[in-house]
């Protein structure tokens, strides 16, 4: 039976382990009870089954998927509804992501090779002129948008293909719904800037987004991440991309024409249509004699960069998602400046307590709304270690983590105390245990099985295990790593020194950890 026909059904498949769960679903690797083919399950997750709104907008994402067949889509080869509800299963793509090839060119400082990168150009262009181009059954145009074409969203098989995945978001004249309030997440550094403004928008905020990763893909840099989404945002309106000619001499001026138009703030100056794009990537192909049949460059570069973890390959809703682009809990559908100014005004509160209040947090948030000069040859700002001390003194902390203490306990303090008017009645007095200063910081590695999602220090991460290389302020923290689909969770301390690396692994079912 060919896997890739719309009729696979649940009883023919066997749940081999979780894989994520999302905004408002949960994601689950599965293999054909017969040959072993391997596929991807999604459903409702269960805290969300009894909600209409969500059975809504499954059954549209259901229903839209359904039409979507293309070389250049991942594909939905069966849905239906069991004892556990509705569910969807894709095809699984062997290989890997751009997110996970772009962080490892990162790492070695250097850009995709031209030649690659255009091939990726060409085969998502076609993909988006495929989704932008679909019609209905009496031949009106469906006006389909992905709205969130970001690296982890682009996956490379083995075999040299390229997909567009998760439609979780995507925006048709038959999903009625669209997105529901708040359930849902947008990566900023991959909008364009009336999608940030909740302006009406057509297909041309993906033409921008596809234009945003191409000129990270052929500078190895980020275009518009900031370490908060106020400056992303910012970035994403104001500032305008460095031309690709002044960081890199191979580049072609045809090329980098297109990639600056696809990169117009003003959509009207952006290309009218996909299948323009397309026609002008194959006139840079043919130019340098290149032609789409490379496959075998895709499939060595998918080879060389193999997946670390399943959690960035699914159609998940945005389950997981890189940390320079953190979520922002936000109403995808039609949204007014005004809705996303209150979420982007929450974000910056909730930081201002975090770095007053002395609260464990994950990073510190920017106070400004003004974004500093960007540099293209600049990293991204280092995240701040998840743990913040109480202010030693009366002045404002600077803006550095330092160790993080118990909440009971307090700082000396600094200035004499007063001598005592008269004799009072003498009281127990609690102990008072300065917290030692961070002296340094240290990387810390979490795996699970099942999965979990993680707490550290009482503040839960954006993404759930594994978790690789996370920069921890030296001293002792608290971790929580749970998984709420199993009622499972473990509980335990864990000391990092500076320059030091911990991994920990853990089994939830028996509690071990090593």
């Amino acid at each position: 039976m060919a896997k890739n026909a719309m009729n696979q059904k649940s009883d023919q498949y066997r749940i081999l382990e979780p894989i994520a769960i999302g905004g408002m679903a949960k994601v689950d690797l599965g293999e054909h009870l017969e040959d072993g083919t391997k596929v991807v399950f999604k459903r409702i997750r269960t805290d969300f089954k009894q909600k209409a709104d969500m059975q809504t907008l499954f059954a549209e994402e259901q229903k839209l998927n359904r039409r979507l067949d293309s070389p250049h889509v991942v594909r939905m080869v069966g849905d239906g509804e069991d004892e556990s509800g509705p569910y969807m299963i894709f095809e699984w793509i062997d290989g890997t992501d751009l997110e996970e090839v772009f962080a490892n060119h990162k790492k070695q400082d250097k850009p995709l090779p031209l030649k690659t990168a255009l091939l990726i150009f060409h085969n998502l262009a076609q993909g988006l002129t495929y989704l932008h181009e679909l019609k209905d059954d009496q031949g009106q145009s469906l006006k389909l948008i992905h709205r969130d074409l970001s690296p982890g969203n682009i996956l490379i098989s083995n075999t040299g293909e390229i997909k567009i995945a998760d439609f979780g978001i995507a925006k048709s004249e038959i999903k009625d719904t669209q997105t529901v309030a708040g359930e849902l997440k947008g990566k900023f550094a991959y909008m364009a800037p009336e999608q940030t403004r909740g302006d009406t928008m057509d297909h041309r905020v993906d033409l921008f987004a596809l234009g945003i990763v191409m000129w990270e893909a052929l500078t190895g840099k980020s275009l518009f991440d900031a370490n908060n989404n106020l400056d992303v945002v910012q970035r994403v309106r104001q500032r305008q991309a460095p031309s690709l000619s002044s960081l890199r001499e191979d580049v072609p001026q045809e090329l980098c024409a297109l990639i600056a138009q696809l990169l117009e703030k003003e959509p009207s100056r952006r290309p009218a249509k996909s299948q323009e794009v397309v026609d002008k990537v194959e006139q840079i192909l043919a130019t340098i004699g290149l032609f789409d049949g490379h496959k075998r460059i895709l499939a060595q570069l998918a080879q060389n960069n193999p997946r670390t973890s399943h959690f960035k390959h699914v159609p998940s809703g945005g389950a997981t998602l890189k940390a320079q682009s953190q979520p922002l809990n936000v109403m995808v559908k039609e949204m007014s400046q005004e809705d996303i100014g209150t979420e982007l005004i929450r974000e910056k509160e909730k930081s201002q307590k975090l770095l007053w209040g002395g609260l464990g947090a994950i990073g510190i948030l920017s106070m400004a709304l003004v974004a500093s000069i960007w540099v293209p040859s600049s990293p991204p700002p280092t995240p701040a270690p998840p743990a913040v001390a109480p202010r030693p003194t009366p002045k404002p902390p600077p803006l550095q983590p330092v160790q993080a203490q118990p909440k009971a306990t307090l700082p000396a303090p600094n200035t004499p105390a007063p001598k005592p008017a008269k004799r009072v009645k003498p009281v127990a007095k609690r102990p008072v245990l300065a917290a030692p200063a961070a002296t340094g910081f240290g990387q810390l590695s979490l795996t699970s099985a099942p999965w979990g999602w993680v707490e550290i220090n009482g503040q839960k991460l954006e993404k759930h295990t594994p978790i690789r290389n996370l920069r921890m302020s030296s001293g002792t923290h608290q971790v929580r790593i749970f998984n709420p689909e199993l009622n499972l969770e473990r509980r335990f301390s864990v000391e990092i020194a500076p320059q030091q690396s911990v991994l920990k692994k853990v089994n939830l079912t028996t509690g071990q950890i090593r």
